[in-house]
This record gives structure tokens, sequence and C-alpha cells, in this order.
């Protein structure tokens, strides 16, 4: 995994990171890293620590040699930042689904 983690005096206010997935292409199985959550201490938002963890993160991508970076996001800031970065818009709705193993398990800690 690459974890990118801010700190500021001492207290942990933001956390980007991505794991690694092989992809095949053709014939080939390729090294690359899927970039995932993204968190931001609402106090420090709007400073470009996203821009800031994400260079660090291609840095890091780069030197572990990295043929493929992803990431995909329907969160509206992550979209934002992206848009002011020059990044392609991802030309499909996304949708997040999720598998429920225990069904009533899941309600029973949805409904608390």
């Amino acid at each position: 995994k690459i974890i990118v983690v801010c700190v500021h005096e001492g207290r942990i206010i933001g956390v980007h990171h991505a794991f690694p997935v092989n992809v095949k292409i053709g014939e080939k199985v390729l090294s690359c890293y899927q970039s995932s959550d993204l968190a931001i201490d609402p106090e420090f938002r709007g400073m470009g620590l996203y821009r800031q963890t994400n260079e660090k993160k291609v840095d890091l991508f780069m030197k572990a040699n990295s043929h493929l970076n992803y990431g995909l996001s329907s969160n509206p800031r992550v979209i934002e930042s992206m848009d002011k970065i020059g990044r392609p818009k991802f030309p499909r709705p996304l949708i997040i689904l999720a598998r429920i193993r225990d069904v009533d398990l899941h309600v029973k800690m949805r409904d608390g």
C-alpha cells in the first residue's frame, strides 16, 4: 500500500492512499496502483492538500515502477479538485456497489 498522511502540529489532518493491483492488458500483466480513500479534515480543506498528497502519491508510484495508476471518485470535492488540475472526467456516471453477505447483520448495524 501507499499511504500519504498529512500532519499539522502533531495531529493527523489528512490521508490519501492507494493499493497495488495487477492489470492484464493483452498478454502482459502490469504492476499498477488504484487510488482509494481520501480524507481531509474540514478545517484544512481548500488549502491544496489533495493536490499535494496526490503529487506525493504519484512520486511514490514512480519509485515503485508502477505502469498505471488510476482512481475514480463520485465525491464532488474530489471531482472539483481534479477539474482544477486538468484531469479529464470519467465519461460515465459512477455507481458504487457493495456486497452484503449478512443482510440481517447489515440492517442491525445500520439501524443501531
